[in-house]
């Protein structure tokens, strides 16, 4: 990843789901541009590595393990970035993950699980941050990982179009309520992104080549392309956008978005980003 932009000099940024995919490619991102990151995840192994390959090329990058959805946990990584960086200035709270099952199979387990980590997760986070930011009182930015399954619906994918549609919510509610602290809150709603998740489905699958007909650009999108809008957002160039969803998908929702039947989006493997 390449950038001369140096918008994130003194700032502090958390990112969750910090170890791999859209998270991996945002810490970079604002860690190029100057930022000091901490990353946080649930695979620790993997995080320590990925924090490890950032320090080795001199980027500013720390990182905390833990589970987004354990009050503790999310309180520990928020005194850690404060210990670290003395303030957070952005919150960029991606961490999730999907089951995909007919409606009528889902376990109560299974939801509550999903819920935890998409959407609790995402609420003690933004909470914890945000009482930061307000007692700094110099402002802040949250930015959420929302999806384009929160703006339409897909079939086999309830309880994750329900977290994410309850993402978009939060985030708007939040850039209601926090404006007075002069924090802004703002979500991506990415499609389909070549992930550790997506990747052998994008290169394997037959089924790939009906599934990229249904987005105009023609290909996944690059987990680069998705923290580029991250960095936008948090930047002082998006002072005045707060309560936004902005879609990065190729356009294929505007192409009506993912078709049920043949074109069904791809059986994905039950895996976690947080």
């Amino acid at each position: 990843m390449k950038t001369s932009l140096r918008r994130f000099e003194n700032k502090s940024i958390l990112v969750t789901g910090g170890s791999s995919g859209i998270g991996k490619a945002t810490a970079e991102r604002f860690a190029r541009e100057g930022g000091r990151v901490l990353i946080f995840a649930d695979r620790p192994e993997e995080l320590r590595q990925t924090a490890n390959n950032f320090r080795a090329e001199g980027l500013d990058v720390i990182e905390c393990p833990g589970n987004v959805a354990a009050a503790g946990d999310v309180d520990r990584a928020v005194a850690q970035a404060i210990s670290a960086f003395g303030r957070i200035d952005v919150l960029v709270s991606n961490a999730g993950f999907v089951y995909n099952e007919p409606f009528l199979e889902i376990s109560e387990e299974h939801w509550d699980r999903l819920m935890a980590v998409n959407l609790k997760g995402m609420f003690l986070f933004s909470q914890r941050v945000a009482r930061q930011m307000r007692s700094q009182g110099s402002g802040g930015v949250l930015l959420f990982t929302a999806s384009v399954n929160g703006l339409s619906a897909e079939t086999g994918l309830a309880s994750y179009n329900v977290s994410k549609a309850g993402i978009i919510l939060l985030m708007k509610t939040l850039a209601l309520e926090l404006a007075p602290h002069r924090i802004r809150a703002n979500a991506v709603c990415p499609g389909i992104i070549d992930t550790p998740n997506t990747h052998d489905f994008i290169m394997r699958d037959p089924k790939w080549p009906q599934y990229a007909r249904s987005i105009p650009w023609g290909r996944a999108g690059r987990p680069s392309e998705v923290a580029a809008a991250f960095a936008f957002l948090a930047s002082d160039d998006a002072e005045y956008i707060t309560g936004e969803c902005l879609v990065i998908d190729g356009g294929q929702i505007v192409n009506g978005g993912v078709k049920t039947g043949e074109n069904r989006r791809f059986e994905i493997i039950v895996s976690s980003t947080v």
